[in-house]
């Protein structure tokens, strides 16, 4: 999990949205996908949470969603449903149902713990989370109490270390251990080049280095 910047306009559609409709199962399919394609460019086909890669043969296909957009607060009736349409809300998140947007959509209790969770949007995760040589992600020492609490909240919520996705991050970290051999400048240049591929951030930190 990284700082995402949302530099990106939001997608004209998505203003017509607010205007058109009520609620997202009335936002047509063609509409919705024009929002899923900016925020997968935005993403560098990453997931906003797990950094798993979104495969380019769904991006392009019509028919094929290798993930769903996803409500940073849900849209339900009961926490966030003047946020549907907003942009500032939106990320696209994998389909795995046991970490990312899925997990955190059944942990996250009140609208008050929305609050707890640290969104790559408007926080930047590397403040509060480092990445060890396995591939876990761990809170950064040093941190206030709040802080702490947030971090906690926001690795339970994602479900970030799941024995999986732990595995697989560390099988992604032992295919750059030829980086050890690069001076410190050549492999800076060279992690600068990595920003679309899958679990960017536990790359950099892998090698002492915060993503750029």
């Amino acid at each position: 999990m990284h700082k995402i910047d949302r530099i990106t306009p939001e997608p004209p559609e998505l203003a017509e949205a607010r205007k058109t409709y009520s609620c997202w199962d009335d936002f047509p399919y063609q509409k919705k996908k024009q929002v899923r394609d900016t925020l997968l460019i935005m993403q560098n086909l990453l997931c906003a949470y797990c950094e798993r890669q979104l495969h380019e043969d769904s991006y392009t296909e019509e028919d094929k969603w290798d993930g769903h957009i996803e409500h940073f607060r849900r849209k339900n009736i009961k926490f966030h449903p003047e946020l549907t349409f907003v942009w500032n809300n939106l990320f696209y998140s994998c389909l795995t149902s046991n970490t990312c947007g899925k997990h955190k959509d059944r942990y996250v209790k009140t609208k008050e713990q929305y609050d707890l969770l640290i969104d790559p949007g408007e926080d930047n995760p590397e403040d509060y989370f480092v990445f060890d040589k396995e591939g876990r992600l761990a809170i950064r020492e040093g941190l206030s109490e709040a802080a702490r609490e947030k971090a906690s909240f926001t690795l339970n919520a994602f479900n970030l270390n799941e024995t999986r996705l732990v595995q697989k991050r560390k099988e992604c970290l032992r295919a750059y251990e030829w980086l050890k051999e690069y001076s410190s400048g050549d492999r800076q240049r060279y992690l600068c080049e990595l920003r679309q591929q899958p679990f960017v951030t536990a790359i950099f930190h892998y090698f002492g280095e915060r993503v750029v």
